[in-house]
C-alpha cells in the first residue's frame, strides 16, 4: 500500500490510505493533534494525515510556537463548516469528513510509538474496525461492567433491540473506517439511534456534560451483524498501571492518554511526555506541549 507525499487540500487518489484527526475548541486540541502528527511523522514522514478543524484562523496562530511553523505535520487542513450542537454529534458524523478511502481516525489525546506503515498494510481488506473493551448478551444479567453510559434495560427499552442481540461496548478513539457500505451504514445507524437519544438524565455517565457518541456506536453494532475488532488492536488504554512502559512499543502502535484528567495514570503521562521530548529532540526541535499541561484543558473533564 503506497504512502505517497501530497499536497495540502489536493484531492486524495483513488485506494487513498491515511490518518484523520479532528481538533476543536480551544488551543490545547490544535496542541494535542500536532503532538499526535509529530510523533506519527517521526517514524515515517510518508504517512498522510488529514485534520478537520472548526476555526483555520485560531489553528494558524495555536501552531506558530516559538516562531516555528508547525502545520507542515498535516498534509490536509480543512475547516469544518457545519456546527454542532455537541462534539459527540460531530464524532457520529466524521465519516463524512474522512477524505481517503481508507481512514485510520484517531482522537488526538494520544501519542504514536512506532511506524505504522505495517498496520496500515495489516487493515487493507478490513472494511471497519473500532477498539472493543467487552460483549454483552441479555442472559448475562441485568448489569455490564465495561458499558459505563446506559444500563442495558434503558438501551434495550429505547431501541427495541432483539433479545438475542450482542451489546458492543466500544472505544471510539481508535477507528478504521472506508468508503464501504459497511461503514456508511453503521453511521447512518448510529446517527438515527442519536436523533432519538436516552435522556441525559437516564445516563450514568455524561462525556462532557453531553451525550458519548460510543454509545450510539455500542447501539448500531446492537443492531448489526459483524464483529468490528481490530484483528490486533493498535492502541493501549491504561487507567492503572499494570505494565513497564518500555515495554509498551513492542505490543501497541499508540498509547492513549483518554478520559478526563486523573484518568490515565500520571505514570504513563509523564512517560509519554518523554517520549515526545526524545522524538523532538532527535530532530533538533523543541516540544513544546506537554501533556500534564494540556490534560487540565480536556472536554471530558465536564463531568
Amino acid at each position: 500500500m503506497a504512502l505517497k507525499k501530497k499536497n495540502e487540500n489536493a484531492p486524495a487518489e483513488n485506494n487513498s490510505v491515511g490518518v484523520v484527526l479532528i481538533a476543536f475548541g480551544t488551543d490545547h486540541y490544535y496542541h494535542m493533534a500536532y503532538n499526535l502528527a509529530y510523533s506519527i511523522k517521526h517514524f515515517n514522514k510518508s504517512v498522510q494525515i488529514a485534520i478537520y478543524i472548526d476555526d483555520r484562523g485560531k489553528f494558524d496562530k495555536a501552531l506558530k510556537a516559538a516562531n516555528q511553523e508547525q502545520q507542515w505535520v498535516f498534509d490536509y487542513i480543512e475547516a469544518v463548516p457545519e456546527k454542532y450542537g455537541q462534539y459527540a454529534e460531530l464524532k457520529l458524523n466524521i465519516d463524512k469528513y474522512c477524505r481517503f478511502d481508507k481512514s485510520l481516525y484517531l482522537d488526538v489525546d494520544a501519542v504514536c510509538l512506532r511506524d505504522i506503515a505495517p498496520l496500515l498494510e495489516s487493515l487493507d481488506n478490513v472494511d471497519f474496525a473500532i477498539h472493543v473493551n467487552g460483549t454483552y448478551k441479555r442472559s448475562d444479567g441485568p448489569k455490564f461492567a465495561q458499558m459505563w453510559w446506559a444500563k442495558p434495560d434503558d438501551i434495550w427499552n429505547q431501541y427495541q433491540l432483539p433479545e438475542d442481540a450482542t451489546l458492543w461496548s466500544v472505544n471510539s478513539s481508535v477507528q478504521w473506517i472506508t468508503k464501504s457500505g459497511r461503514s456508511k451504514q453503521l453511521y447512518e445507524k448510529a446517527r438515527k439511534a442519536y436523533s432519538n437519544p436516552i435522556p441525559v438524565s437516564k445516563l450514568m455517565k455524561t462525556w462532557g456534560n453531553g451525550q458519548p457518541d460510543e454509545l450510539y456506536l455500542n447501539i448500531a453494532l446492537a443492531q448489526s451483524d459483524f464483529d468490528p475488532s481490530f484483528p490486533v488492536d493498535p492502541m493501549l488504554f491504561r487507567a492503572k498501571i499494570m505494565e513497564l512502559p518500555h515495554t509498551i512499543p513492542g505490543q501497541y502502535d499508540f498509547m492513549s492518554y483518554f478520559g478526563p484528567q486523573g484518568h490515565t495514570a500520571y505514570y504513563y503521562v509523564k512517560w509519554m511526555d518523554n517520549q515526545l521530548r526524545s522524538f523532538h529532540a532527535a530532530d533538533n526541535r523543541r516540544h513544546f506541549y506537554k501533556l500534564e499541561n494540556i490534560l487540565k484543558h480536556k472536554h471530558a473533564n465536564r463531568r
